[in-house]
């Protein structure tokens, strides 16, 4: 046997070797993985978030016997992120317990759950089906985003959950965070390190070799601890100047979502009910962006001629030349397409030039280019997509659906109370797809009796029972926070809705009247402060903003006499004395007047 043949043989038999051995290893991982499966060595890769902790856990739900049984009862302390709910402790037999999850949308906000989707879903299923104990409870938590809606599931899996449905997607970016390199090196081996922390072994080599602080934080390195409830930014400062564009910190916000989704399957599966996601839906059309940024490496001038372009346009569009407008905006775009105020701006555009299509783009690109975002970016939707596709999860494509219900097919103010939050209509045509799904899937069956005519019944039970003027006032409210968001245009809309219902609220007309004065409209607003001080002839607030506007009207002595008038009923508020030296400074003195004669 020469040495060429010698040489071959060595080759194959080197391969041979190597090939058998990773069968072997193969082997023995999978007999080792069946074995610690019939051992009970379950993967705990989801149980816990590797990204975030919190600093206190205290219940959503505590026991009480005020009833016959054992009831649970939303915990008095957590009244102002939840609605008031009960639910028996023991799941009687025939009761199917869903437990809608989410943020605000899911609330009822600005109102609360009587109007919810989850309370229509509630009432057409006990009409539908009462072979059934129907119980639909709302969990959602006000500024609630994934990370804490999956904690949360945590504890409702104590309660014998039969279905979840999570509608989520709107907060993520509310809270500040921080995450370490290891989310960097776990989103680059993203496939292969979710895959082997789902195996048995992967579990039992946690439990033996890692203490357990790294244990808990899923080996990705010191989690960030958040305080028990939300600790928005917005809470800390005045409008959104605080956010600024970090991609990094976007993109690992993204993968954070798309982890939370995922723990939630494994939570829901846990104890073995079902879960069905639904995409958030945004008012597109009608809610410009809450911050805008240019593009990092933009010059000086660049910049300039961007913004020469930007005037143009407006001046275009003030004389109704849609078109020579729509130009300028195009070649701006081409300067700088990362600001988020540009596209809504072409968005209104392509909107006036019955461009639909193009113009459904332009708004969806600003909300995505949006440095502030507190409504779901197009990415975020995507991901509830694909990630209950992938395990085969239903999804209830709410974002999709709100396009084909809207006017021109353009989300807006005929759907949206505000950028996010939904009309009791839009509620209740979401809670009739989720019925609707709920039937096609064979977990509701309707009896003979359902039909239009109960879902009327429905309608009238649950309109009837609004109350117009606490509807204005959560109205108000609402007006309220977004005027503290820098939304001043979209505030003062909201504010004059809430007082077409609760006109006869001294704070709703002072609200009303103190957002037409900042915006420059004095009469108007003049006639709602003096109807706040008709109402409550203490408020101070609303003879402040009328004297200051009696000021620039030139109406000395009536805002002289409202001034002195909010000093003698509240001597310690500093800014009156400020109004009143202005007054004393303009008014006009006797002097002068015998001078002029």
């Amino acid at each position: 046997m020469d040495d060429e043949t010698m040489k071959t043989k060595t080759k194959l038999s080197l391969k041979k070797k190597v090939l058998f051995s990773l069968t072997t290893c193969v082997l023995f991982f999978l007999t080792l993985e069946l074995f610690l499966n019939v051992c009970g060595v379950q993967p705990t890769y989801y149980d816990n978030d590797p990204f975030v902790g919190y600093s206190s856990n205290s219940p959503l739900f505590v026991a009480s016997n005020n009833h016959d049984s054992a009831e649970m009862v939303t915990a008095a302390n957590k009244l102002v992120f939840f609605n008031e709910q009960h639910f028996p402790q023991d799941k009687p037999a025939r009761t199917y317990r869903i437990f809608c999850l989410g943020g605000s949308t899911t609330y009822g906000r600005p109102y609360d759950h009587h109007t919810s989707f989850s309370r229509w879903l509630g009432e057409y299923l006990q009409a539908a089906d009462p072979t059934r104990d129907w119980e639909v409870i709302n969990v959602g938590g006000i500024s609630y985003a994934s990370y804490r809606v999956a904690a949360l599931m945590e504890e409702l899996n104590r309660y014998s959950p039969d279905l979840y449905i999570v509608y989520t997607g709107h907060n993520e970016f509310l809270e500040l965070r921080t995450y370490g390199q290891q989310m960097d090196s776990q989103q680059s081996l993203a496939g292969l390190s979710n895959w082997i922390g789902q195996t048995c072994t992967f579990e039992l080599a946690e439990r033996l070799f890692a203490d357990r602080d790294e244990q808990a934080s899923g080996n990705f390195g010191q989690k960030q601890i958040l305080p028990e409830e939300v600790d928005a930014i917005l809470d800390k400062t005045v409008g959104p100047e605080t956010y600024t564009r970090d991609k990094p910190l976007w993109q690992r916000t993204l993968k954070h979502f798309e982890f939370n989704l995922q723990r939630m399957e494994h939570l829901a599966d846990k104890a073995s009910a079902e879960i069905l996601f639904v995409t958030a839906a945004s008012n597109i059309r009608d809610f410009s962006p809450f911050k805008s940024e240019h593009r990092a490496d933009l010059s000086v001038d660049e910049q300039a001629q961007w913004e020469s372009l930007v005037h143009s346009a407006n001046v275009s569009s003030q004389a109704e030349q849609n078109e020579e407008a729509l130009g300028s905006l195009d070649k701006a775009l081409a300067i700088d397409d990362r600001h988020a105020e540009l596209h809504y701006q072409r968005g209104r555009l392509l909107d006036r030039l019955g461009k639909i299509d193009a113009a459904c783009a332009a708004y969806q690109r600003a909300v995505d280019e949006d440095v502030c975002p507190l409504r779901a970016p197009s990415q975020f939707q995507d991901v509830v997509r694909q990630v209950a596709d992938e395990t085969d999860h239903r999804v209830i494509d709410f974002e999709r659906l709100i396009h084909q219900w809207a006017k021109n097919g353009i989300p807006g103010d005929d759907l949206f109370l505000d950028h996010v939050h939904l009309t009791i209509d839009a509620h209740h045509r979401l809670a009739a797809e989720l019925f609707q799904h709920l039937e096609d899937s064979g977990t509701v069956s309707p009896n003979a009796s359902w039909s239009d005519l109960s879902r009327q019944r429905i309608a009238q039970q649950i309109e009837g029972e609004i109350d117009t003027a606490q509807q204005g006032k959560a109205l108000r409210n609402l007006a309220q926070v977004l005027s503290w968001a820098g939304k001043h245009l979209e505030a003062k809309q909201l504010a004059l809705q809430a007082i077409q219902l609760a006109g006869e609220d001294a704070h709703t007309n002072f609200v009303a009247g103190h957002m037409l004065y900042q915006s420059g409209e004095l009469e108007q607003a003049a006639s709602f402060l003096q109807k706040a001080i008709e109402l409550e002839p203490n408020h101070v607030l609303a003879r402040l903003d009328l004297a200051e506007i009696y000021l620039q009207q030139d109406e000395w002595e009536q805002a002289k006499s409202v001034i002195e008038e909010a000093i003698q009923l509240d001597p310690e508020r500093q800014q009156s004395y400020v109004i009143l030296e202005k007054v004393l400074e303009n008014e006009p003195s006797e002097n002068s007047d015998s001078a002029g004669l």
